[in-house]
């Protein structure tokens, strides 16, 4: 748990202020304020199921749940989820209202930008210790935010609306890398930028799925990425993102699948064939097990973005 409370009144009125960068719904987040992401919602009860990248979320205003796998994450204003690897996550909003809407930003992690933070904080910082542990934390937890990481938030919002010089902006991004690395999910992410940690193999290894996952792959594909057996692999994929590889690949092709037919730009059929179904009838089955309605039922929305 976050020990001390932490004032959000500052960045909370610096979103209000950049308000016309923002849009209205999760799934629409604001393009204008790169590397980040302004997200709010009106309604509580919205529900999105889609693949997160490695990012760092902080929750500015309402409430959250995330779900991956067989565990679920709380977060409400002033808390902050990390996320290491791209996994597919079930979210829902649990507080907003139009007058008090869920506010989020969300900041993705270039992880060879990380990589060069952490390369140059163990070279540098006598009080830093390296974690060599093989140990294979989950892909996503909770980081405790204390007033200097809400600080430095409120600063690359500034920095990004304001179209100042990328020098400014490339420092201040730097900053988040350095305060996460040092933050108590550090040794998270330290592990996701390690290449030979079994967090590493892990991410090695989702990147394959994720490059190929509307093709058969054979499980000696994966267990030659990370040079472990097949039921090894098995229990480390499930210990960093709550899946089997198998139930990974199926969630990267429904989620896929659901964005497509969402835009309109194919049959059913053709979407089913498109993400590697063989059968349209199999396919429409898992896709109703997994959101609720039909493939046809699927309503228009834009492209998912986290």
């Amino acid at each position: 748990m976050d020990s001390t409370p932490v004032s959000l009144s500052s960045i909370q009125d610096t979103i209000r202020n950049n308000g016309h960068l923002m849009r209205k719904n999760e799934t629409k987040p604001s393009q204008n304020l790169e590397p980040l992401l302004l997200i709010t919602e009106r309604t509580s009860g919205t529900k999105t199921q889609m693949v997160y990248t490695p990012l760092i979320c902080l929750i500015v205003q309402g409430k959250k749940q995330l779900s991956v796998g067989n565990s679920s994450h709380h977060l409400e204003s002033g808390q902050a989820i990390l996320v290491t690897h791209d996994t597919p996550i079930v979210s829902y909003i649990i507080e907003a209202t139009e007058n008090s809407p869920y506010q989020a930003i969300v900041f993705p992690l270039d992880i060879g930008m990380m990589q060069a933070c952490l390369k140059k904080l163990s070279s540098t910082s006598t009080n830093w210790k390296k974690e060599e542990s093989m140990q294979h934390p989950s892909s996503i937890g909770r980081i405790s935010c204390d007033q200097g990481f809400i600080d430095a938030f409120e600063r690359m919002i500034l920095i990004c609306s304001s179209g100042e010089n990328l020098f400014l902006k490339e420092h201040f991004r730097k900053e988040l890398y350095l305060r996460i690395l040092l933050s108590d999910m550090g040794h998270a992410i330290q592990q996701r930028l390690l290449e030979h940690s079994i967090s590493g193999k892990m991410a090695a290894v989702i990147d394959f799925i994720k490059s190929e996952f509307n093709k058969t792959i054979a499980i000696q594909e994966l267990t030659s990425i990370c040079s472990m057996s097949a039921s090894a692999l098995h229990r480390h994929f499930k210990s960093v993102t709550g899946l089997s590889p198998i139930q990974y690949q199926k969630n990267l092709r429904l989620i896929h699948a659901r964005q497509s037919l969402a835009l309109n730009r194919s049959s059913v059929a053709s979407v089913a064939f498109e993400v590697g179904y063989e059968s349209p009838s199999q396919f429409s089955r898992e896709y109703s097990r997994k959101f609720g309605f039909n493939p046809k039922q699927t309503p228009p929305m834009f492209a998912e973005v986290n």
